[in-house]
This record gives structure tokens, C-alpha cells and sequence, in this order.
């Protein structure tokens, strides 16, 4: 009796993750249909730099303004290279100088432009945390970041039930 119910359990787990594969998969179709809204002249300009993405997609998302030249684009650029390569790096402006928002912006040009599969950035705690999770992945469903990059953003926009 505990065996049959045990193989019915199994069977019930095999079936419910079959289902989730399948769901998983439907959404192929939607993210062809969204390839080919791309603009791919925008998207190449845009990641030829994270101040030149930043500028194009991060806009009313990490920053309100476009990077200030030289000094904020300096950053950037400085920021990039390290992050890219994984070193180290530092950056000490005074408060409100957008440190957070710059990093913020540097992850998900990493991560969006295949540039790093994966980045690790850490706050004081776990509210200021989710808040910069947030700031990152609200950028990958706002526009025009979801045009041009609908690999990303269309699975997002689903789980938020925008379908």
C-alpha cells in the first residue's frame, strides 16, 4: 500500500514537472515574434560602451541624466574594464554621486550584452539587497531595453503577467 502510494506521488512530481517543461517552452514563439522588432542599429551603438548603454537604456531607471562628461563617462569606462575582467575595483565619490546606480547599470550591461553570465553585487543588508535586484531587473522589462533585448525580457514580462 505505502509503495503504491509512494509510486503514485512519483508519478504525480514527474507529471507536474513535465507540464512546467512544457509551459517553459511555449514561450519560443513569443520570443521569436519579439526578435524581429529588435533594433538592432540601437542595440549595436548602445553596446559599444556601458556609458553609451546606460545612456540608451538606463535613462529614468539607475539615472536620471545622461553620465556627465569627462568624469562620469570616465567611470564607466573604468568600471567596465574591471568588472569585466573581475578585478577589483573601487569608486569613491561623495554621497548621491550615483556609486550604487553606476554599478547597478554595469551588471545588467554585463549580464544583457553576454558579456558575464552571472555578476555579484552586495549591499548592507538585505532590504537595500531587494532594492537593487529591483532597480536591475526594472530595467530589463522597460523600454526600449524590451525591444531590443526580448530574450530577457520577455520571460520577465510573462512571470509579471504581462503576456
Amino acid at each position: 500500500m505505502a509503495d503504491r502510494h509512494k509510486n503514485r506521488t512519483l508519478e504525480s512530481e514527474a507529471r507536474r514537472k513535465r507540464t512546467a517543461r512544457d509551459e517553459a517552452f511555449a514561450i519560443d514563439g513569443e520570443v521569436a515574434e519579439a526578435r524581429k522588432r529588435i533594433d538592432w542599429k540601437r542595440r549595436k551603438k548602445a553596446e559599444k560602451s556601458l556609458a553609451a548603454w546606460l545612456s540608451t537604456y538606463g535613462l529614468g531607471v539607475f539615472v536620471d541624466d545622461p553620465p556627465p562628461k569627462p568624469h562620469g563617462v570616465k567611470i564607466l569606462a573604468e568600471m567596465e574594464e574591471a568588472v569585466g575582467s573581475s578585478r577589483p575595483y573601487q569608486v569613491l565619490v561623495a554621497r548621491g554621486g550615483g556609486k550604487t546606480s553606476y554599478t547597478e547599470a554595469a551588471v545588467a550591461y554585463l549580464i544583457a550584452t553576454g558579456r558575464k553570465r552571472f555578476c555579484l553585487i552586495s549591499s548592507i543588508n538585505a532590504k537595500q539587497a531587494q532594492q537593487i535586484l529591483r532597480e536591475i531587473t526594472a530595467v530589463f522589462t522597460e523600454e526600449p531595453f524590451a525591444t531590443d533585448y526580448p530574450d530577457i525580457a520577455v520571460p520577465l514580462l510573462l512571470l509579471d503577467g504581462h503576456g
